[in-house]
C-alpha cells in the first residue's frame, strides 16, 4: 500500500498543466499581445499623419518663401489681385498665379506647389493700409492654405519691396 501511494505521487508531479491553468496562461498572453500591437499600430498610423502633414507644411513653406524671396527683389509692381500678382525681375514680367480649379500655385505657368486649398495676396501702402493701387503697394502679405485630411494647415509671410521703400 505504501507503494501505491508512492506511485500516486509520482504521476501528479508528472502530470503537466491542468486545463485551466493553460487558459490562464493563454488568456494572459494574448492580453499582452493585444497590447503590444495596438500600441505599434497606433504608433506606425501617428507616423504616416506626421509624414503626410510634414510633406504638406513642406510644399506650403517652399512656395511661401519662394513668392516672397522672389517679391523683394522685385523692381516694380505690375498688376496685383487677391489670388496672383506680376512683378518686374531682372527686366522679366513674373506672375504668380493660384488656380482653384488645379489647387495649384504657378511661377509664370510652372507648377511651384500642388495641393493649395487657397492663396491670398495682400497689398499694403506705406503706412500698412490695404490698398488697390499699384502704385502704392510697399508690402505684400502673401497667406497660403492647404489642407491634410480634415485638418488646415496656413502659413502666411509678408514682405516689404525693397524697391519701393
Amino acid at each position: 500500500m505504501n507503494e501505491c501511494k508512492h506511485k500516486t505521487k509520482v504521476l501528479r508531479r508528472n502530470a503537466g498543466f491542468s486545463l485551466i491553468e493553460i487558459m490562464i496562461v493563454v488568456f494572459l498572453v494574448a492580453i499582452v499581445l493585444y497590447t503590444v500591437s495596438y500600441a505599434f499600430l497606433t504608433s506606425a498610423r501617428t507616423s504616416v499623419s506626421l509624414d503626410r502633414r510634414s510633406d504638406v507644411t513642406a510644399s506650403l513653406q517652399n512656395s511661401v518663401d519662394r513668392i516672397v524671396d522672389e517679391l523683394r527683389v522685385s523692381e516694380d509692381v505690375l498688376s496685383a489681385s487677391s489670388d496672383s500678382a506680376s512683378v518686374l525681375i531682372g527686366g522679366e514680367d513674373v506672375t504668380f498665379n493660384y488656380d482653384a480649379g488645379t489647387r495649384e500655385i504657378t511661377r509664370n505657368g510652372a507648377v511651384i506647389a500642388t495641393n493649395v486649398s487657397s492663396v491670398t495676396f495682400t497689398y499694403l501702402d506705406a503706412d500698412g493700409n490695404e490698398t488697390g493701387n499699384v502704385a502704392n503697394i510697399r508690402r505684400v502679405l502673401v497667406t497660403v492654405q492647404g489642407q491634410r485630411g480634415d485638418e488646415l494647415l496656413e502659413l502666411e509671410s509678408s514682405v516689404n519691396l525693397r524697391k519701393r521703400q
